[in-house]
């Protein structure tokens, strides 16, 4: 049944001295079954990590519950010899590798907070993930479901932990938990959809263990968790019970919610459908679905500067002209025609380049233009380009 090579356990005379070494020196155990625990031993003997283990190998073998190479239930410390010298190979439980385990020994609560105390609106979902440890700190997978362990979350008020005169039952009026019983597969109980619909106060979350005779240890410490009241955007809601509960505004299947719009809540208190609350685009965004990007309307701000650079471009090329034909005066002479007529060029570009500038920036804007990308951003970029062109 257990110990497919080995069964291992304290005598009746385990108490007496027994100084008498044990070894394990050269041995090999292979192709040895177990129906249940230990395809090669099973350990239950207290003394057992005084042996001496030297060259000892455990490969193909098979159990068909757990500890396809080695089992022992509990305390591996004193029940098992040293795994150091111990060359482990191939053994299985059914076709999964399982070389040494134990009975479930321990549970981790794997979800990580950012915070302590924990903040939640009532009715929030608080997803939690647990794994189950033996003795080797290893998962307990449990292909074959021996163990039926299952986990409970159960909630009480930080105020009424030291109340001998706690009543659960009356407390369930105003506390409501969903999704707080999960089981172990493969070493894993995930409560995906765990919620608590509570009476906003400070609460402390406790965690059960049933199915399992023996004491498992739950290595988390109890947390402190503020229910709060529902956030501005969000409705609140009530249960059958009266209980408050939050809900996010639900807003029909074509609005882009996490896109281009927000799900608005209605003025219609407790009630969440698409036909009371509001899809509102976001910036940069209209249309029905909010499909449709708002462009920026340069049409005014072109015109302006189109008969700004005109009235310049007359100014340069008239000066241009005055300064050619008095090119023989004196303080002309003295600067430098051809100095005068260059400066007066290189204004007459530096225009024709910020012209150029704004109407690069009008098409642009009829293409898709981020509201989040600055003018200045846009139109240093344009620079560029036209420089580009000109180069």
């Amino acid at each position: 049944m257990n110990g497919g090579a080995l069964y291992l356990s304290d005598g009746s005379n385990i108490d007496f001295t027994n100084d008498k070494p044990i070894n394990f020196e050269n041995n090999e155990f292979q192709e040895n079954y177990a129906d249940f625990f230990g395809g090669a031993i099973y350990s239950e003997f207290s003394k057992l990590n005084t042996a001496s283990v030297k060259e000892c190998i455990i490969k193909n073998n098979h159990a068909g519950i757990m500890g396809g190479g080695i089992y022992s239930p509990k305390s591996i410390s004193q029940t098992l010899f040293s795994l150091d010298d111990v060359m482990f190979k191939n053994n299985k439980v059914y076709s999964n590798d399982d070389n040494y385990s134990s009975k479930p020994s321990y549970i981790t609560l794997d979800t990580k907070f950012d915070s302590h105390p924990l903040n939640f609106t009532t009715g929030a979902n608080i997803p939690l993930l647990f794994s189950l440890h033996n003795d080797f700190d290893n998962i307990v997978y449990d292909y074959t479901k021996y163990y039926s362990i299952t986990l409970k979350v159960s909630l009480i008020r930080k105020n009424e932990i030291a109340n001998e005169n706690y009543d659960e039952d009356e407390d369930k009026k105003s506390v409501n938990l969903i999704g707080n019983v999960g089981t172990f597969v493969y070493g894993i109980c995930e409560l995906k959809n765990f919620k608590i619909l509570a009476v906003p106060d400070i609460y402390i979350l406790k965690f059960v263990v049933e199915g399992l005779e023996e004491y498992i240890e739950i290595k988390s410490n109890d947390i402190e968790i503020q229910i709060n009241t529902c956030d501005d955007n969000q409705i609140e809601m009530k249960n059958k019970n009266g209980i408050l509960y939050c809900e996010e505004p639900i807003c029909n299947k074509n609005c882009p919610v996490n896109s281009t719009a927000i799900c608005i809540k209605g003025s219609t208190k407790n009630v969440n459908n698409n036909e009371n609350n509001i899809c509102k685009c976001t910036e940069g965004w209209k249309g029905f679905t909010c499909n449709e990007k708002i462009y920026e309307n340069l049409s005014p701000i072109k015109k302006s500067i189109i008969i700004e650079n005109s009235i310049i471009t007359i100014i340069i090329i008239s000066n241009i002209i005055f300064i050619l034909y008095n090119r023989n005066q004196r303080i002309i002479n003295d600067i430098g025609v051809t100095k005068m007529v260059l400066f007066s060029i290189g204004i007459f570009i530096y225009f024709t380049i910020m012209s150029m500038t704004i109407k690069s920036y009008e098409e642009g804007s009829q293409n898709e233009i981020n509201p989040k990308i600055s003018n200045e951003e846009i139109c240093n970029e344009n620079n560029v380009n036209i420089l580009k062109k000109i180069l």
